[in-house]
């Protein structure tokens, strides 16, 4: 089966440093589709990514705004990596060309997908669309819902997590959404998710937390921070 490889943003784009070398290692020098659909200039975007990833993995630009047979592509591909910029953009343009049963049925073989940001944050079902992180809980549109692309399923993602302030936004989405378990990861900082053994593991400099709420009907949570090499296992 394949992997999830989930960025919370801002990683060092270098093939030398954690983050960036844990995909190259993921993509195994295999064709890797960029996406770069959330990112308002989309080209400069891609070359961004390309410059470090050509040298180890071919790559192809897949941008959703233009027509193209992005099914062959996404067939083909060994690895896909979604840029950041906007995430209910990204997922609807995802959305709109009907690739997301061939992303989801590939990720069940031995697709690797990964994301950063934005990238990161359409992985949940129920999304985080937008939101006020560093604010008390229960500011008004703390948070906004949008629909993801659910290729992790049961959980919210947040990005930018330390960085941005975003613990009080992952509480209140819980809190609206108990059935979920909250991911937040720092910058620089990645999840591997191994589809197969349902085992995750941290990458990077930074922390990821998960948070979930202890019973449906209450406002205590369980807390768990890990930092690089620490695992869980997916419930």
């Amino acid at each position: 089966m394949g992997v999830l490889y989930v960025i919370g943003g801002a990683e060092d784009k270098s093939a030398e440093k954690p983050v960036i070398s844990r995909f190259l290692a993921i993509a195994k020098g295999g064709l890797t589709a960029v996406i770069t659909a959330a990112s308002v200039n989309p080209d400069e975007s891609y070359w961004r990514y390309q410059s470090v990833l050509e040298p180890h993995v071919d790559t192809v630009h897949v941008d959703l705004r233009n027509p193209g047979d992005w099914e062959t592509v996404i067939k083909r591909a060994h690895a896909v990596f979604m840029t950041g910029g906007d995430q209910k953009v990204l997922a609807d343009r995802v959305y709109a060309t009907g690739i997301l049963p061939l992303l989801a049925s590939r990720l069940q073989e031995d697709l690797a997908v990964a994301g950063t940001s934005a990238g990161a944050a359409v992985m949940s079902q129920s999304m985080i669309a937008a939101g006020v992180g560093a604010m008390p809980w229960n500011t008004p549109d703390v948070i906004q819902w949008g629909r993801g692309l659910g290729l992790w399923p049961g959980t919210v993602v947040d990005q930018h997590f330390s960085q941005r302030g975003r613990f009080p936004r992952l509480v209140r989405a819980l809190l609206e959404r108990p059935e979920l378990a909250g991911i937040g990861i720092d910058e620089n900082t990645a999840v591997e998710v191994n589809v197969r053994d349902q085992v995750a593991s941290v990458w990077g400099t930074g922390t990821v937390t998960r948070l979930s709420v202890r019973t449906a009907t209450s406002s205590q949570f369980d807390l768990w921070v890990g930092q690089a090499g620490d695992t869980w296992n997916l419930p």
